[in-house]
This record gives structure tokens, sequence and C-alpha cells, in this order.
């Protein structure tokens, strides 16, 4: 069985096994670990919250208002509400981000005279100096983590309202998932009865268990329903139709490829592939030295990964860069300000992480015959 809820190895990556583990959760994800059949060995500590309150229904209320006005305005003149839409996303999205963010307490300033020295060591525990020796004042960069009572300030984030975010949409995923699968899905062979892919807030599921969803609510075109991600219109009237997947390649979180047909027998592709500039790149074809790729495609992706094994740099032209205060030798003597925003070709390398051991095992499928479709 492929757990709803993680853990993180000795490397601080996130893992998604059934290994036993010891781990901070919050009271959702311990529900949700019983729920599917998880055990429960002790509880070392908690933290116990003794007043409740609805405090971020207000703020997503607002951002899906703005959303849904620029879906409104988009129906009159299509384009002209995407601004009013991204923006309302925008800000439900970062508040979660923000919230979840890791605090390291870093506090970073440009010091030139030995008693701004002298305080920031006093106040900061050192992590590094840079030397800035191309400015006439002669100043340096420290950077360091302040000292911190922990029994008064434990983060400036509110990183619990952030967890408790994350671990709701997962209660989602897994009642969607347990929707379409049952108890199937908790017996010795579950493999075979998982999801082919998924992310926070999407699925790839069989087109003969979307009847299920149906029938239960989850789909539809209201805030929190699952909506087609392939095809805008797959409401029609009082029924659904869906675009189904022919092919589909999954090979790490925020990275797939799917040829798809929609309801009207079109043939169409998407590539969400992060980090990657679709339409803008230098690639020699590994497999084709003659051949410079500069548009990734269905077809690349899939004979990528099915060589995963060698490595692939992507060159991307014209790509605007952030210099941070750690700059290159040739970035100083050229003087590049820090903190300076620029374009520059940037190298990616794809298919560098480790893969998800159910993709590369025989009940994995590239081509599906029946279709699958994509919720988001």
């Amino acid at each position: 069985m492929e757990p709803p809820i993680g853990r993180h190895d000795k490397d601080g990556r996130l893992r998604w096994d059934c290994t036993r583990r010891k781990e901070y959760y919050n009271s959702v994800d311990i529900q949700t670990l019983i729920k599917s059949q998880g055990t429960i060995y002790s509880i070392e500590h908690i933290l116990y919250w003794t007043q409740q309150d609805n405090i971020f229904e207000k703020w997503m209320n607002f951002t899906l208002e703005l959303k849904d006005e620029g879906s409104k305005i988009n129906k009159e003149c299509k384009g002209s509400g995407d601004g009013l839409r991204t923006f309302g996303k925008l800000l439900g999205n970062s508040a979660y981000g923000q919230t979840i963010k890791a605090d390291h307490n870093d506090n970073i300033q440009f010091i030139n005279n030995i008693e701004d020295q002298l305080k920031f060591l006093q106040e900061n525990k050192m992590k590094d100096i840079i030397t800035c020796d191309d400015d006439d004042e002669g100043y340096h960069v420290f950077i360091g983590n302040k000292y911190l009572d922990e029994t008064v300030n434990v983060t400036s984030r509110s990183v619990f309202l952030g967890s408790f975010i994350l671990s709701y949409s997962r209660v989602m995923i897994n009642d969607i998932i347990d929707c379409i699968y049952g108890e199937e899905r908790y017996m010795k062979e579950g493999i075979s009865k998982q999801i082919y892919t998924g992310d926070t807030d999407s699925v790839v599921v069989h087109i003969d268990q979307v009847e299920k969803l149906i029938k239960a609510g989850f789909i539809g075109d209201d805030n929190g329903k699952l909506t087609d991600d392939l095809f805008d219109k797959f409401i029609k009237g009082n029924s659904f139709e869906f675009a189904k997947i022919t092919e589909l390649v999954a090979p790490a979180s925020k990275k797939y490829a799917v040829r798809y047909i929609t309801p009207n027998n079109c043939g169409k592709e998407k590539i969400i592939c992060n980090g990657l500039s679709k339409n803008n790149m230098n690639f020699k074809n590994p497999f084709n030295q003659q051949q410079t790729i500069t548009k990734f495609n269905f077809a690349c992706m899939k004979e990528l990964y099915l060589n995963k094994h060698i490595n692939h740099n992507f060159v991307m032209p014209d790509k605007f860069k952030k210099i941070s205060i750690r700059r290159t030798k040739k970035e100083i003597i050229n003087k590049v300000p820090m903190f300076s925003i620029h374009s520059s070709t940037i190298t990616r390398e794809l298919f560098t992480n480790e893969f998800v051991a159910r993709h590369d095992i025989e009940n994995t499928f590239y081509t599906i015959p029946n279709g699958n479709i994509l919720l988001h």
C-alpha cells in the first residue's frame, strides 16, 4: 500500500512508504493514518490548543471570490479576467506557502565598521562572511543565525496553520482514493490498485472509476471540487464528458507528460516539467547528435525517461536569474551587483533524482488503451 502520509529519511527527503517511523504529526495526519489502517505505537510529546476558530476561512473565501470574479469576466470576454483570477490564486497559495516555509532565523547584514561587527557577533551565531573587495567602502556581508530564547521565540511563521492546510488537502486526496478503490487498496496486492500518479491537488484515475467519484459528489465546477484538467468544458448539461489519456509518462513530482483525446476526438498533449522552459531551449538529442531540440514535447519526454540512466543537460538561453549574495568570480570581476536580476544561459539536468519505485515495476503501463483522466 502507498500510504497517505509521508516520512523523512535520514537526509531529510520525503518518502512515501510503509516503513515504521518517528515523526511530528498533527491531529489531522494522525486521524488519516488510523483511517488508513496505520498503527500508532507511542506519542511522546503533544502541543494542545485550548481555543479554536476558523481563522483562515475569511481569507480563503476572499481569494476564492477574486478567482470567481475573474472567471465571470472571462465568460463575458475571454482572457480579460485571467489577471484577477491569477491574483486571487496567488494570494491563496502564497498565504499557505509563507506559513509553511521553514524559518531559519537568518540574519544578513552589510558591515563596514568594527562596532557593527562586534554587535553582530554578540547577537548571532556566525555562519559565513563574504568579502566585497570590489567596493570602495570595503564592506563585508555577515551571515548568521539570531540567538533566540526558545521558550519565547518559537517561530516567526504560523507553521502550525500551514501544516493543517496541507494535512486537510491530503485528507481530500485520500478520501478520493478510498472512494475509488475501497478496501482493495489495503490488500497485499494493493500496488495494482494505486492511482497512476498525483499531486497535492490532482490525481490521474481510470475512466471506469470516475462514476464513483461523481456519485460521491467529488466532481464539479464549484470551489473544492475536482475538474478535468485537460478539458475545460467537461460539464455538459447534467452529465460529464472527460478527456482520455492514451499515454502517460510521470517520472517525478511536478514532471509529467500526457497524450490524450478530447470528447470531440481531438488528439492533444500536455507537458508539465517544473524548472524547464518548454519552448525556449537548446538541447542536443542524446540519441541523434545531429539534431538540436528547441521545444520540449511528449516524444522527447518519453524518450528521455526510457533512457533515464543517461544524464541529460538542457540549455535554456535568456533566462532571468537573480544574483544572490554569493557571486561567481566572473560576476565579481564584472562588478555584477548583489541581489540584481539579469538574463543568462542556464543549464539544467533532467531525471537526476531518485525515482519512485512504483514507476519501475511491471504493473506500470505507459500506454493505457481504455483511457485515464486527469482530475485537478
